[in-house]
């Protein structure tokens, strides 16, 4: 589901609807205290630095296009689709795959220092 929404199309909101149980989920997971342990000092760390992640990799300051008046623009704002070419959707593959990898490892970080 995550890499068809990275990927968008006219079915976008089909999609979006879809992650949600999966995004209630891991928000359950990281919100949830270990067996025997609770309040952990480090929880709000890890979910700021998704929150943070996320707030990056999806852009949230750029101003998305009126897709009445610039439908290219728009299908190009994210490059799932449209004119934007390989590269472009590569890099953007790469950059998803470098918030996850960084994020993991700054909450690893983040959870063995403050244990």
């Amino acid at each position: 589901m995550a890499l068809l929404s990275l990927l968008g199309g006219w079915d976008i909101p089909r999609f979006s609807a879809y992650l949600v149980p999966l995004l209630a989920i891991a928000l359950a997971t990281l919100l949830a205290d270990e067996p025997g342990r609770t309040g952990r000092p480090g929880r709000i760390l890890e979910i700021a630095i998704a929150l943070g992640a996320t707030f990056a990799f999806n852009r949230i300051w750029v101003a998305i296009p009126d897709p009445g008046t610039q439908l290219v623009a728009f299908a190009e704002t994210y490059c799932g689709h449209g004119r934007c070419g390989d590269s472009r959707l590569l890099a953007r593959s790469a950059e998803l795959a470098v918030f996850i990898g960084g994020g993991a490892a700054l909450a690893s970080l983040a959870r063995r220092r403050l244990a």
